[in-house]
């Protein structure tokens, strides 16, 4: 098995776990922790001093890491998709 083949090998048996992932007890902890973490920052956002510059950079970033938690699993079962998709192709053209 070529390189590319293996690489799309792997990219969809990842998708397949992060797909699987998201139907855990684990995964529901976290995008609940993740999405309370949003709600908190917003919050803090919405009522900081809009002059201190340092404590709303902290709040946006806060928002960034608890909403890329949640992307980044997506984006695996995105990408697994896309490689079963082609790997797909492949069986048939051969």
């Amino acid at each position: 098995m070529e390189d590319a083949d293996m690489q799309l090998l792997d990219s969809a048996k990842l998708g397949i776990e992060a797909d699987s992932f998201k139907s855990s007890a684990l995964y529901r902890y976290l995008r609940a922790r993740s999405m309370a973490e949003c709600d908190d920052a917003l919050e803090a956002l919405i009522s900081a001093d809009p002059g201190d510059v340092q404590a709303n950079t902290k709040l946006r970033n806060d928002i960034r890491v608890a909403e890329g938690c949640l992307a980044w699993i997506d984006e695996a079962v995105a990408a697994g998709a896309i490689a079963v998709d082609q790997l797909r192709e492949q069986e048939t053209e051969d």
